[in-house]
């Protein structure tokens, strides 16, 4: 994540909110224990689907920092779900300053998922299809990186809300840069790379 302050009120904050075709830490939801991956084009297929994403600080609802209408662009590229945003906020300012910006949050709603089991006894999910349903901008370190926190609907899978946490993913972007040697600003010119696993 990149900040950079643009005067005494204003900050600019772009960065990665997930990276597609990586699997996650380990997620303990379902009764079990799993890595996960996003599928390629699943977030641009959510951003098609709501044009109205808004930007939360800590997942706090009257905290809201902005929309993609407003002052946050949302995109899917070849690495994941880019975020740039300019944010007016003096607490976000000020924990900017501190450092105290820890990553990002979306929370979302499964439409359609697979499974498969991998080598090592545990399961792998890919996330094919979402509802995307907002962001967050974290100041305080998540206890877990992934968690169903909401059950809407008994016994339909589709109405559980799940939020994921990303921190630090930047230095992961580095990472997959450094891996393939491959120029990353040609959207979707590395996906075989990134899913060289699947």
């Amino acid at each position: 994540m990149e900040i950079r302050r643009l005067d005494d009120n204003t900050i600019h904050i772009e960065g990665y909110v997930n990276a597609v075709c990586r699997d996650s830490k380990e997620i303990r939801a379902f009764g079990k224990t799993f890595v996960e991956q996003v599928r390629p084009r699943v977030f641009e297929k959510a951003l098609k689907r709501n044009d109205d994403i808004k930007l939360l600080y800590n997942h706090v609802e009257n905290r809201c920092l902005g929309s993609t209408k407003d002052n946050v662009q949302l995109y899917e590229d070849a690495i994941g779900l880019h975020i740039n945003a300019i944010i007016s906020d003096e607490e976000v300012r000020m924990d900017a300053d501190k450092g105290k910006l820890k990553g990002f949050s979306f929370g979302f709603n499964k439409i359609k998922d697979n499974w498969e089991q991998m080598s090592n006894g545990k399961e792998r999910r890919y996330l094919e299809d979402i509802k995307l349903n907002e962001i967050s901008l974290l100041s305080v370190t998540p206890a877990y990186n992934g968690t169903v926190v909401e059950t809407r609907a008994e016994g339909d899978e589709s109405e559980i809300l799940e939020l994921r946490f990303i921190e630090n993913e930047q230095n992961e972007v580095e990472e997959i840069r450094k891996e393939n040697d491959i120029d990353m600003s040609s959207v979707y010119d590395a996906e075989l790379f990134l899913c060289k696993n699947l």
